[in-house]
């Protein structure tokens, strides 16, 4: 029998959500509803690799040949090194892990050619044959980070309309998609799958300085969040990518941070409107002081630069646990105060500029091959991660920059 954390991959959103919550909430940390004697009705890629010689000619790094794909991610962009051609693209050979049982076709009208930018469609169907889950990839040149982000052009995410993303500016290709700022809604989700989208921990508001702005809020995750030890979200949003696979058994190792960058980045910029919750509540709910001078909660925001290659050559990637004290962390610039303003349309806006501060010079030869990732975050609550805050904490961001070398 699997445990009950299977239940969190690709499929939980293409399968029936009801019953997928039921065996959550009856059996966790227990064993499945899903008897493994039955067909699956997984639906998912699971990893995906650029296999033979091509990944050699495709990437700054032979590991960015393989992809493990989050549990909410349909949309599979590989990024390229600079001068690939478009004979190469089109020569490509992909290797699939699906879940137990599924195959994989490619969509009607579509052929494995990967050259100018390309979409290529598939399909994946579950072993019994009666969920199918559909996937894009695509093969674009590494983007450039920034280094203005005003968040004014949020979407619904495509799959089930449940709540806002943004593109990450700067990672778009003529015309074509590209990165999503990573937050923890598609967590909250779990919890609380019938919330409108202006509900989340992370939503829009026209509250903005100019188009729209990013409203965080510090927000219960309702009976089952309580159930399993995890009370509240902290509103939240970070250059990364937010692993739902380990929502509920690893929270900090859910947000994964970073983008590989090319430019030195000099100084951290941007604007806010801040009002705490009236309680600051610890992770067994119990009203304790908070992290500020008078015992109330604090935001957090900080942009970091690491070196995302470890010692042994292979790809890194920070998460929650590490992002601020790994030895691969080269800068931080971290917002050191923040004023209460309010949250109303009427209340000032409040800015925030901050240098990075390196311990390291960095490489130019690696810098030029992408060898570093930046991240920015903010939290509507500093110790969000370990489920502490107060409950309508509200963090509102706009017209954020990066200024670089």
């Amino acid at each position: 029998m699997r445990n009950s954390l299977s239940l969190m991959n690709k499929s939980f959103f293409s399968t029936p959500l009801v019953a997928l919550l039921g065996c959550l909430l009856l059996a966790f940390p227990l064993v499945s509803c899903i008897d493994d004697e039955q067909p699956s009705m997984e639906a998912d890629i699971e990893q995906v690799s650029v296999q033979g010689v091509a990944a050699q000619r495709l990437f700054n790094n032979v590991a960015d040949a393989q992809r493990t794909v989050l549990s909410q991610d349909t949309a599979i962009v590989f990024h390229l090194a600079d001068g690939v051609e478009d004979a190469t693209l089109d020569s490509i050979k992909l290797d699939f892990r699906l879940s137990q049982g599924a195959h994989i076709a490619l969509a009607p009208a579509q052929e494995e050619k990967f050259s100018a930018q390309r979409v290529v469609r598939y399909v994946v169907t579950s072993e019994d044959g009666r969920y199918q889950r559909r996937y894009t990839i695509q093969f674009l040149p590494a983007p450039d980070l920034g280094p203005v982000f005003n968040f004014d052009q949020p979407q619904l995410e495509a799959e089930n309309q449940q709540y806002y993303i943004w593109s990450l500016e700067g990672t778009q290709h003529n015309g074509n998609g590209g990165d999503t700022w990573g937050t923890g809604n598609a967590g909250f989700a779990l919890s609380n799958s019938t919330a409108k989208p202006s509900e989340y921990p992370t939503t829009i508001t026209d509250d903005a300085r100019a188009g729209k702005a990013v409203k965080l809020t510090t927000s219960s995750t309702g009976f089952l969040g309580l159930l399993v030890g995890k009370p509240m979200a902290a509103g939240n949003l970070f250059v990364g990518t937010f692993n739902l696979q380990k929502a509920l058994s690893d929270a900090l190792a859910a947000t994964q941070f970073g983008r590989p960058i090319r430019r030195m980045p000099l100084r951290f910029k941007g604007f806010y409107k801040w009002q705490p919750g009236a309680q600051y509540l610890n992770k067994a709910q119990k009203a304790v002081a908070g992290p500020a001078a008078d015992g109330r909660d604090l935001p957090q925001v900080y942009a970091v630069v690491y070196r995302n290659i470890d010692h042994e050559g292979k790809p890194l990637v920070l998460d929650g646990s590490n992002v601020m004290t790994h030895q691969n962390v080269v800068a931080i610039a971290l917002v050191p105060e923040f004023k209460v303003t309010g949250v109303e349309p009427t209340s000032p806006w409040a800015s925030f500029d901050v240098a990075f501060d390196y311990k390291e010079k960095l490489s130019l030869e690696l810098l030029a091959k992408r060898g570093y990732s930046l991240t920015l975050v903010f939290s509507s609550s500093k110790n969000g991660a370990q489920f502490e805050g107060a409950l309508g904490s509200t963090l509102i961001i706009d017209d954020c920059r990066i200024d670089y070398q």
